[in-house]
């Protein structure tokens, strides 16, 4: 099983987005396109990301309706995917419910990530697992 690590945050994405590529690949790095209408804002004065490994991370957000992340030269195979997630805009819960799907599988189905998180601008991992 490889494992895929994609760092998202505000609505739905963070820069950089890095693709760790933790086992069987020696390809480097991969690099994660995002591609969707999305607005670039940098986490807010004096906001830091509690309980994040690298809050640095989530110093440039994107925010938008929906998303695409395509890894380009990804080798077919079982993936665990990782999204490092964090809720820098919404306050009240509820207020901001997401889907994360890949293809068919949901690794998510409208997920309030302030109470996923447990709390504004605290950091939290989507984890599934795909094919």
């Amino acid at each position: 099983m490889r494992y895929l690590r994609l760092l998202l945050t505000a609505a739905l994405a963070a820069l950089p987005l890095p693709a760790q590529e933790k086992a069987g690949c020696n390809c480097g790095d991969p690099v994660i396109l995002v591609t969707g209408e999305l607005d670039f804002h940098r986490l807010p004065a004096g906001l830091e990301i509690e309980g994040a490994d690298h809050p640095d991370v989530f110093a440039v957000q994107a925010a938008g309706p929906s998303l695409a992340a395509v890894v380009p030269g990804l080798m077919p195979g079982r993936y665990t995917i990782e999204i490092d997630v964090a809720e820098t805009v919404c306050r009240g819960r509820g207020e901001r419910r997401m889907d994360i799907i890949f293809g068919q599988v949901e690794i998510a189905r409208d997920m309030d990530l302030l109470r996923r998180a447990g709390g504004f601008g605290q950091a939290c991992v989507i984890q599934g697992t795909v094919d």
